[in-house]
């Protein structure tokens, strides 16, 4: 299976927008190609080429890429079906040429954008077409500032009609954009004949209102282009109707998503209210704690100054008692001296 790496239209990819727009180029060119030898410039994956050749007298493929090239071959098998690779500006089929020639989402690939018209006019027989597409890069780009890397130059309305013209004498030039569509139809009948009613309700206007056709604004060109006489009247107007309403689905798991991810949110929430308020306990704890520090403070600075008035007092009992001390001693002395004496005296008498 090929890599989804945004070059190319892959019928698997999720966009349903993306694939409403391709699909609806090739099923509106199949009108053209009935009964015609077809030949699909940039064919890519092959879905297109496939789906053309199932009303088409044979379809060769031309696609660059190597990869999609065998891809389209070996996925896409039909007795009226060729694929081949090489060049959209210097086609590889020799001298052979076609009733139709189809280059959808590829002319802004290449910068040889006057060599692959050229080409693709050589390649044609006589009144044959030429159906392209291209996007308006006034919508696709510079509207949403928007830049594609896979493009190399991207064209207005009045470069692309003005390319088409230097290689063609009648170039009839249709629009496309995908737009929400409200369809009525006849119950049991495999084909509709619908009319076609535009409404559009303006930025900060309260309702929709009736217009006609030239409120469209398309995001792709879609050319028919010929050197014959005439371009198809008909052409490739067309509605294309998804019965599996693939785009309604996407909305509406994209709506569960952002239900399920409000519910994540609203529970986040309340664990976010949990946590403050067991934060805001924590709070008081610590008020409380710090106020009970600072009366342990206090009653510290207090001891402290109970200890140091003890020092004091003990220090003066200290000096009290060596004064004491002293002073006994000093009569105590005074006694042995006053004892000595005496005894001195005593003996002296005595000997008299």
């Amino acid at each position: 299976m090929l890599r989804e790496d945004g070059e190319r239209f892959l019928p698997w990819m999720a966009d349903p927008v993306v694939n409403y727009e391709h699909l609806h180029r090739y099923r509106a060119v199949a009108e053209l190609a009935a009964g015609r030898k077809v030949l699909d410039l940039a064919s890519g994956e092959g879905y297109g080429s496939a789906l053309l050749s199932t009303i088409a007298s044979s379809v060769m493929g031309v696609e660059r890429d190597h990869a999609a090239a065998v891809h389209a071959a070996v996925t896409y098998r039909s007795a009226r079906l060729r694929f081949v690779e090489g060049s959209i500006v210097q086609v590889p089929v020799g001298g052979q040429r076609f009733d139709l020639v189809v280059c959808f989402e590829a002319l802004e690939h290449v910068k040889e954008q006057e060599e692959l018209c050229a080409e693709a006019a050589r390649l044609l027989i006589p009144g044959g077409l030429f159906v392209v597409s291209t996007p308006n890069r006034e919508v696709y780009s510079e509207a949403p500032g928007y830049e594609n890397p896979f493009h190399v130059k991207e064209l207005d309305l009045g470069e692309f009609s003005a390319l088409l013209r230097r290689h063609f004498t009648q170039v009839r030039l249709f629009g496309q954009h995908v737009y929400p569509v409200s369809a009525i139809f006849a119950l049991g009948e495999p084909v509709s004949r619908a009319r076609e009613y535009v409404i559009a309700r303006e930025p900060g206007d309260a309702v929709f209102r009736f217009g006609d056709a030239t409120r469209k604004v398309p995001r792709y060109f879609i050319a028919i282009a010929s050197n014959g006489p005439v371009v198809p009247e008909s052409g490739l107007g067309s509605f294309l109707v998804d019965a599996s309403e693939q785009l309604f689905e996407e909305q509406r798991r994209a709506e569960g998503a952002v239900v399920e991810l409000r519910k994540h949110l609203a529970a986040r929430e309340a664990q976010v209210v949990e946590v403050e308020g067991e934060l805001r306990r924590l709070a008081d704890h610590l008020t409380t704690l710090e106020a009970q520090l600072a009366t342990l403070e206090a009653q510290l600075a207090a001891g402290r100054l109970q200890v140091q008035e003890l020092d004091g007092r003990l220090r003066t009992c200290g000096e009290t008692i060596a004064a004491m001390e002293a002073t006994r001693t000093w009569r105590l002395h005074l006694r042995l001296e006053h004892a000595r004496a005496r005894a001195r005296g005593l003996l002296g008498r005595g000997g008299d």
